[in-house]
């Protein structure tokens, strides 16, 4: 970005994943506009970085926001607006990719400065949410998953209105409806986010499952489903109140202490 002051939008903006992939490419926002309606997540995010303009709802942000932000800030070169549809439904992701077009148009109509867009979804989406995408970006999204990097998979979808300079490490296999990204770099070593005193039960070539939040019985959510359990593995469950997706409760997934008794 040749030096130019940054300016992200994070649009359902979680725990700030989109400034922290920006921190470590070498960036720093000069200016952070953080919508998230979930207080827990919006407090996380300003404990981080308490110079975010935290906004609760994304209808909140109206063109004449925009233009006051654009004014009386830094002059920002390079806008970035993300937004994660992972958890959403097929009308909020929709609604999603309206408000980030307007506050774009807003941004271009108060500044010449240069508005890209990254946006996030999981691998299933919706064909409807899959058209809108595909007509908002006009090409196909970059699909990637860091379990070769990491312990946990994590399939998306990414979505860009600017293409990807590929470095020598990433290969590009554009053979389907998605360009699949594949990573050269080595796997993090579990001992690099893992206490000392606990190791994965099933050693360092494991890939554990996508984390989620507590799910309780009553939310009749998917992922609550046992599937092909073993009867330990669903005891596990039962005596954790359901809080998690069951298959969360595998030994497979799971962390020994080097301390416990037997």
């Amino acid at each position: 970005m040749n030096g130019d002051l940054i300016g992200i939008i994070e649009l359902a903006g979680g725990l700030g994943g989109l400034r922290r992939a920006i921190e470590i490419l070498g960036g720093e926002p000069a200016v952070g506009v953080y919508v998230d309606p979930d207080p827990g997540a919006c407090a996380a995010a300003l404990a981080e970085w308490p110079d975010l303009y935290a906004v609760g709802r994304v209808e909140d942000i109206s063109e004449g926001s925009i233009q006051k932000l654009v004014a009386s800030g830094p002059h920002v070169k390079v806008w970035i607006i993300g937004a994660c549809l992972s958890a959403t439904s097929v009308e909020e992701c929709l609604k999603l990719c309206a408000h980030a077009s307007r506050i774009r148009s807003s941004i271009l109509g108060a500044t010449d400065s240069q508005v890209f867009a990254v946006f996030e979804s999981e691998k299933g989406v919706d064909r409807a949410v899959y058209a809108r995408l595909h007509k908002l970006f006009k090409h196909k999204p970059y699909k990637a998953c860091p379990s070769k990097q990491s312990h946990v998979r994590r399939p998306r979808l990414y979505w860009t209105n600017f293409s990807i300079i590929h470095h020598e490490e990433v290969e590009a296999d554009e053979s389907d409806d998605t360009v699949r990204l594949s990573f050269g770099s080595p796997r993090e070593p579990s001992q690099s986010w893992i206490d000392e005193d606990w190791f994965l039960h099933d050693g360092e070539d494991v890939v554990l499952p996508t984390f989620v939040p507590c799910l309780t019985v009553e939310a009749n959510h998917p992922c609550l489903s046992p599937l092909d359990l073993d009867q330990s593995c669903l005891q596990r469950w039962k005596l954790d109140n359901r809080q998690f997706p069951a298959y969360q409760y595998r030994l497979s997934a799971g962390l020994i202490s080097r301390t416990a008794k037997e």
